[in-house]
């Protein structure tokens, strides 16, 4: 795997209800609501609780 490639989208599970998405140098957070039978939304910029 090359990490030379621009707009490089890495998306992993990092807990039960959000996942991180990880776009070149941006950390973004999607959390989903199991609730509303996984919804995500996307935009939300948070460190790790």
């Amino acid at each position: 795997m090359t990490q030379d490639h621009r707009g490089f989208m890495k998306v992993e599970l990092s807990g039960p209800d959000y996942i991180a998405v990880y776009v070149d140098d941006l950390l973004i957070i999607a959390r989903i609501s199991a609730h509303l039978g996984a919804k995500a939304t996307s935009g939300s910029v948070a460190p790790n609780p």
